[in-house]
């Protein structure tokens, strides 16, 4: 198997459209030497909880091993919720030895750097759900 095989995953509900978002994430994949596996695409889902079809899809092809990465444009693509960003890395990458990775920042999760970014990220994420919310 192909050691450098990605997966995309896209999310809008509002805003960037899953379009731009796809051609974003194809460039910086292609500037970093990977290829795409499998996009998941998954239009008008909020980002609370990771309850949506294509992710679920995602994590299907996660643990049979099918791609070493999982890239995203935002973090909040993934989720606004912390402790499902956290307790993915923690409990489904890491065991697996897939990276998370976030293209407008350039971060990912296998490193102690990278991981503290993302609990930072994930933690804004989570307080722009709430204010959303009202």
């Amino acid at each position: 198997m192909d050691k450098h095989k990605v997966a995309i995953y896209i999310r809008s509900n509002t805003g960037c459209s899953l379009k731009e978002q796809e051609g974003e994430l194809r460039r910086f994949i292609a500037s970093k030497g990977l290829s795409v596996f499998d996009v998941y695409s998954d239009r008008g889902y909020s980002g609370n909880g990771f309850n949506r079809p294509e992710l679920q899809r995602l994590f299907s092809d996660m643990k049979e091993g099918k791609f070493q990465a999982i890239v995203v444009t935002q973090l909040d693509r993934l989720s606004r919720n912390c402790r499902d960003i956290l307790t993915l890395i923690d409990n489904e990458l890491e065991p697996r030895k897939i990276k998370l990775l976030i293209s407008s920042c350039g971060i990912e999760s296998s490193t102690p750097e990278g991981k503290m970014f993302i609990a930072l990220q994930a933690t804004f994420a989570e307080y722009e759900q709430a204010i959303m919310e009202g």
